[in-house]
């Protein structure tokens, strides 16, 4: 203060007045300055600076500046002026000033601030820091002026300078969290889009692997997740959950929109008749797992897998989510079906026929040669009859009555489609394997080396069973797990065989495939690969194939 009491002995009166009103700042602030000379000057001032915004009942801190244009100034003191809804908090004097090193002088109350110095301020200053607060009341998105007003400046000439004012606004943050719109970078939402409506739905197609979801917020101010895109996202089979956090610009309020993206599976088989439109798969006479077993194996890595519950075909995603449940129509026979052909035996009547031959959904018609329906229970079944399946008066499917007998027990695993007997055991004999077949035709055996087979011969991959039944000849070929190289051994050139195939090295026709197939999984993998090596070093005594 010595230096404030040598500046008052050494100056004029006007001065003296000056560094009184800084010193005697309450007292001061509210009584108007009578004295010395006063003039408008917009070269020096008194400014503010506050943040663009503030939530509604948030603290806000403004820099309050000196700013000198031109010569030197002495003091500086100002009231404050706000909006209704702005409250005083505190002022801070600058620190770095504060002390007696630039300050001589530095009040404040609730009403205004003066600030005074003996050696003066050539250049902008900060004078210090106004901390408000916006009333809970306030509105939000609302502009709130935070100002100064009775601004007075003192130079060395020992000028007093007004300026009226200085303000500027505020703007309360936003409280809006909703979306004006969502879209899809392929589709579109399955609803129209209404942002107080927080669950929405897409779907695909099945070729549509990733996705990108654009999100327009209502404010703009507001934050959402991904910045309103989520670019590249990958889309299973199925249902893909996704969350739109929206949060409003003051925090205050959030919002998730749910978008679930379903992702289309298209079923196709080229072993049934499948009808789409009406949700059917007509699988004749297969049930249970032999209709899984003929089915196209599912996409790898898709997590897809085939179930059936009840009636019903279901294609599964994971554990959970049925993406297909297809109605099954197929038939119970005690009789042998291949191909087009039903094999039922001499002296069989329509009665017994249809009596062994069942559905609960289908509907059987028995015809004759002149296409009239047989109706007689008792009408003997001859070659050159036919058999009808029928599901809602539509023809599915026609057999031929073949009177020779011809049956394949349950055990026996046979691809119907590609005529392969499969999944036998290393070291089945034909004994074994004609002891599971029953037919009143004649049955020859074909080697794939063509070597005489007799019924202690150990059936190898490659091999046939012809069965001749009147004019009817049926062939299969044989599969044995594990036989590669067509001998009737497993031996190390298998494996080494199994794993050529396995790393795409070496070609094989279908029924050395099914021998590679050890696990019984419908593909060729590793795990095969180390089965088989198990079953040749004694590790494995069986490979689980029909003995």
């Amino acid at each position: 203060m010595n230096k404030l009491f040598a500046f008052i002995k050494k100056n004029s009166m006007m001065c003296i007045v000056i560094i009184l009103f800084v010193a005697l700042f309450v007292t001061m602030l509210s009584i108007a300055i009578k004295k010395g000379t006063f003039s408008l000057d917009s070269a020096n001032g008194v400014t503010i600076e506050c943040p663009d915004s503030v939530k509604v009942g948030g603290a806000l801190t403004c820099n309050v500046y000196l700013n000198v244009a031109s010569g030197t100034i002495l003091s500086a003191n100002a009231n404050y002026d706000f909006a209704n809804e702005i409250s005083y908090v505190s002022f801070t004097p600058n620190s770095e000033c504060d002390g007696g090193e630039c300050f001589d002088v530095a009040e404040a109350t609730e009403n205004g601030f003066a600030i005074g110095s003996v050696a003066g301020f050539n250049n902008d200053i900060l004078l210090g820091t106004l901390s408000v607060e916006l009333s809970g009341n306030a509105n939000a998105n609302s502009q709130y002026k935070v100002g100064l007003t009775n601004i007075e400046l003192c130079d060395n000439e020992y000028t007093m300078y007004s300026i009226n004012k200085f303000s500027v606004n505020v703007r309360s943050k936003n409280n809006v969290a909703t979306l004006s719109n969502i879209t899809l970078s392929t589709g579109s939402l399955n609803e129209t889009f209404d942002s107080n409506t927080t669950a929405y739905t897409a779907t695909v197609d099945k070729n549509v692997s990733t996705i990108t979801i654009n999100a327009t917020p209502t404010d703009t101010n507001a934050t959402i997740t991904g910045n309103g895109v989520i670019e590249n996202l990958n889309l299973h089979y199925g249902t893909n959950p996704y969350n739109l956090v929206v949060v409003s610009e003051d925090e205050s309020v959030n919002k998730i929109y749910t978008i679930n993206i379903y992702r289309e599976y298209e079923f196709n088989t080229t072993v049934y008749t499948y009808n789409k439109n009406n949700n059917y798969i007509y699988t004749k006479g297969d049930s249970g797992n032999k209709i899984i077993s003929n089915l196209e194996p599912l996409e790898n890595g898709s997590n897809l897998s085939y179930a059936i519950n009840g009636n019903k075909l279901e294609v599964k995603y994971g554990n959970s989510e049925v993406l297909s449940s297809i109605n099954i129509l197929n038939f119970n026979t005690t009789y042998t079906i291949n191909d087009s052909n039903i094999y039922i035996g001499e002296n069989v009547n329509r009665y017994t026929l249809l009596s062994n031959t069942t559905s609960g959904n289908l509907e059987f018609k028995v015809f004759n040669s002149s296409n009239t329906e047989i109706t007689n229970d008792n009408e003997i079944i001859v070659n050159g009859n036919r058999l009808e399946v029928y599901y809602n008066d539509t023809k599915l499917d026609v057999y031929s009555v073949v009177t020779e007998y011809f049956e394949i027990d349950e055990t026996l695993i046979v691809d119907d489609n590609k005529k392969i007997i499969k999944r036998l055991e290393p070291g089945i004999n034909y004994q074994s394997l004609l002891s599971k077949i029953d037919t009143n035709g004649t049955i020859t055996l074909i080697s794939n080396d063509n070597k005489a087979l007799t019924n202690e011969s150990l059936v190898k991959t490659g091999d046939k069973i012809r069965i001749e039944l009147g004019n009817q000849t049926i062939t299969y070929t044989l599969s044995v797990l594990g036989l590669i190289n067509s001998d009737s051994v497993v031996n190390f050139s298998d494996v080494l065989l199994l794993y050529g195939y396995h790393r795409h090295r070496a070609t094989l026709t279908d029924e050395y495939i099914a021998a590679c197939d050890i696990n019984g999984d419908n593909t060729v993998n590793f795990s095969d690969v180390l089965l088989l090596y198990g079953y040749y070093g004694g590790k494995k005594q069986n490979l689980g194939g029909v003995q």
